[in-house]
């Protein structure tokens, strides 16, 4: 059997740990998967610096004496088949913030995501699908039993099929899919032998109705598995209505879109009004209230003083920001711009 060293703590977990007084660096390894004993793997939270003993322990943590929460940081390996064969993956979990966290690291194709960018690389379909992958098996083999897994553009969009095709049955029957996504300009396509790399079906998944686009026939959409394996499709932080986002915004998917249309829903702009409160918002010099706006002159004229503009005249301050969907012409939205500096209107671009 080959022996894996011990590797050491993730540098990221040595720098977010000072805020939760976690010492991750006292720890030691606690299960190891996926080796001897891989079809049954049990998880384990250790509190109040009282380990529960189990049969499949391969060293008892060590805990820090500072801790005054359930914190926690272990790893444990198990084993996922990915890229026709079987690779090793680290699972780090511990309390960042407050807010409990959970690290994939594989152990063979570290090389994956060891990269100066997170997109753009030639391989990029088997690096996230390697992800996706690694992550359903995490969910299966820890006993959890989400009810909804929240994918996100096409990076994850391949946990779609592979739920459906691979884990449904095994536990997961009362889990759903939901797809979240800016827009659906990004879409990753791909030659359709690679679904073979995790365990897909070719044939049955490289037709109209599921994962072949429908401008390159001859290639895969990871953004329409997505689509069509989710239970939901939601479109965040848009203006538009769901009859612009099929017709005009769908980048090529209108078909997929409007097969699915039911399950499409529109998520608007909106702000959280307990954050933006400008009564207690401390990034104003002062705050100001429905009745008592002195407050929100002395703000603007701030405003103006900070981006450069004329405070001594009477101005009605308007901010836009452009997207690449907005339904607004560059070109126009341009010469609207210089146009009305020719009549005395002060921007800042």
């Amino acid at each position: 059997m080959e022996v894996i060293q011990r590797p050491t703590v993730p540098p990221h977990f040595l720098q977010f740990s000072r805020r939760t007084k976690l010492k991750p660096h006292n720890h030691r390894p606690v299960c190891c998967f996926g080796l001897e004993n891989h079809n049954s793997i049990e998880l384990h939270q250790y509190k109040n610096d009282e380990p529960e003993k189990t049969h499949n322990l391969f060293t008892e943590a060590q805990r820090s004496e500072s801790l005054s929460q359930p914190s926690y940081l272990i790893f444990y390996f198990f084993n996922v088949i990915v890229l026709n064969a079987i690779c090793y993956c680290l699972i780090w979990t511990g309390v960042v913030n407050g807010i409990g966290a959970t690290f994939i690291q594989p152990v063979y194709y570290s090389s994956f995501f060891n990269k100066e960018k997170i997109y753009g690389y030639p391989n990029d379909f088997e690096r996230f699908s390697y992800f996706s992958c690694a992550s359903l098996d995490y969910i299966l083999k820890s006993g959890k039993q989400p009810n909804v897994i929240d994918i996100h553009n096409w990076e994850t969009s391949i946990v779609g099929p592979l739920f459906w095709d691979q884990f449904v049955n095994k536990g997961l029957e009362a889990t759903r899919i939901m797809l979240t996504c800016q827009s659906f300009k990004s879409q990753c396509l791909d030659q359709p032998d690679k679904l073979v790399l995790c365990g897909l079906n070719l044939a049955k998944l490289h037709c109209h109705d599921r994962l072949q686009d429908n401008n390159k026939p001859h290639l895969v959409n990871i953004l329409k598995a997505g689509v069509v394996y989710s239970n939901k499709v939601i479109v965040m932080s848009s203006i538009h209505t769901k009859d612009q986002i099929v017709g005009t915004l769908s980048h090529g998917l209108e078909f997929a879109l409007d097969t699915h249309k039911e399950k499409l829903l529109i998520a608007p702009f909106g702000y959280d009004d307990s954050s933006w409160d400008p009564s207690q918002d401390k990034f104003l010099p002062r705050g100001y209230t429905a009745d008592d706006m002195r407050g929100k002159t002395v703000s603007k004229v701030a405003l103006q003083q900070q981006l450069g503009l004329n405070g001594n005249i009477p101005s009605i301050l308007v901010g836009y920001m452009f997207t690449e969907d907005s339904d607004v012409e560059l070109e126009n939205l341009k010469s609207l711009i210089w146009g009305s500096s020719k009549r005395g209107v002060q921007q800042n671009i």
